[in-house]
């Protein structure tokens, strides 16, 4: 009786996870929005709002990671177009050193359905002013807790545009002020071109170089992702590139607000120049890890959280997808040692101990899946 009992629970889980994902419409703070969902993640986008993505729940542990988004519309005087304000804790494209409103929509909106995945796509014209079309895709597969994002610029004017963008990552870990992750190039202890010391301002923007004491944050060397920690459940949201679109100054950080304690890590795409008639593509990944302190290095669809103590390297591991178990090289100079990652589903943490560790800083440690 019990065995079969057992057995019916492990045959129920299974179908949860392996659930086919769903996107169905809905509306957000009055505005026309797009939930997509699998046995991991539900993810809600706003047309409306440079195509964001306005609110992302983890769902093993029913947790909220964005902060709440909202829409107003208030009419000033009937000659007069509305005024319209948008509150949103999420992830969006923009243009750097453009004129865009963040309330401006993406109008046409397509629904897409795979036998394993649900996508979003979102067009909108003459973004920030400029004769440009902006279309972006957001995907989530069966069984993944990672969303892809593909955000491709097209010139339907008569002359070259030269275009920027960008995307932020405003991950709210139950409401905690997260451990930050940040990239840099190898060897590097530093945000951007600027120094941890300084503060720089242009414009209405303000980059806040790590001086708040609330923060905690993990230089790691050579990365193209950005990540923050945060919460009792110890989940993880990150973004990252390819290394190839990400600027020299891939990243930076803004504080936007002093009350709140609300901080957004921005990624920064390559600069380019489309012609009249060219096109560009960029494809990303947001993706959630939950059982790590904090994320240093990001490998495929491994995360892994690690620390040494003299000799010994304690180390722990979250996966984005489904993996069997995989051979892993953990190296660190002339050293390195291999050892085996056990099978794993997302929402599930493995870790262990390596001995032998030479005494070099974190920098130094990298670990390389089969």
């Amino acid at each position: 009786m019990k065995r079969a009992f057992f057995a019916a629970l492990l045959c129920a889980a299974a179908q949860v996870l392996t659930a086919a994902p769903e996107a169905k419409e809905t509306t957000l703070s009055g505005q026309k929005a797009v939930v997509l969902s699998n046995a991991c993640l539900r993810a809600t986008v706003v047309p409306g709002t440079m195509g964001a993505l306005a609110g992302l729940r983890w769902l093993p542990g029913e947790s909220e990671l964005f902060g709440p988004y909202q829409y107003t519309r208030e009419t000033i005087n009937e000659l007069l177009p509305d005024k319209q304000t948008v509150t949103v804790r999420g992830n969006r494209t923009l243009f750097w050193n453009g004129t865009v409103l963040f309330h401006q929509p993406l109008g046409k909106c397509e629904i897409r359905r795979a036998k394993d995945a649900v996508s979003v796509a979102m067009t909108g014209r003459f973004i920030g002013g400029f004769p440009v079309v902006l279309t972006r895709v957001l995907t989530l597969k069966e069984g993944a807790s990672a969303i892809g994002i593909a955000v491709t610029v097209s010139n339907f004017g008569k002359e070259p545009q030269e275009i920027r963008l960008w995307e932020h990552l405003v991950a709210d870990p139950e409401g905690s002020v997260p451990d930050v992750s940040l990239i840099a190039g190898p060897g590097v202890r530093r945000l951007g071109r600027y120094q941890d010391t300084e503060k720089h301002k242009g414009g209405n923007l303000v980059v806040d170089t790590f001086r708040d004491g609330n923060l905690s944050r993990h230089i790691v060397p050579g990365a193209d992702w950005i990540a923050a920690t945060g919460g009792k459940s110890r989940l993880t949201v990150f973004l990252r590139a390819k290394k190839e679109d990400l600027a020299e100054d891939g990243f930076f950080y803004t504080w936007k607000s002093e009350t709140a304690k609300m901080h957004t890590a921005e990624i920064l795409l390559r600069r380019i120049t489309l012609e009249p008639g060219g096109n560009r593509t960029f494809e990303l990944e947001l993706g959630v890890l939950s059982g790590l302190a904090v994320l240093r290095r990001l490998q495929g669809d491994h995360g892994f959280d690690f620390k040494r103590s003299g000799g010994t390297l304690t180390w722990r591991v979250s996966v984005l997808r489904p993996v069997p178990a995989r051979k892993c090289l953990v190296s660190a100079g002339t050293w390195q040692k291999e050892f085996t990652l056990p099978a794993l589903r997302p929402g599930e943490c493995a870790g262990g101990r390596i001995t032998g560790a030479p005494d070099l800083e974190d920098d130094a440690f990298a670990f390389q899946v089969e």
